[in-house]
């Protein structure tokens, strides 16, 4: 993660710069387009839980996805 957006979803949910995706939902994120492209068959309010590495700790983080996915696909 290289920075976070105020009141987004990331945010609510604790993701902080520097911190590494490692897995959605248990599946394995692979690259920043795996990891959007997994985001992205998701609805606004699904759920999810991230794991993440923050410096040498691997935590589990719940996030609830929010109204920016319905802006960002396309019509």
């Amino acid at each position: 993660v290289f920075r976070v957006t105020p009141g987004a979803a990331a945010e609510k949910a604790g993701i902080q710069p520097n911190d590494w995706i490692m897995a959605l939902n248990d599946q394995r994120v692979t690259s920043f387009q795996h990891l959007t492209q997994m985001i992205g068959r998701h609805n606004p309010g699904d759920e999810a839980t991230l794991r993440i590495r923050r410096d040498r700790e691997v935590l589990n983080v719940d996030v609830k996805f929010d109204s920016w996915l319905e802006k960002a696909r396309p019509k």
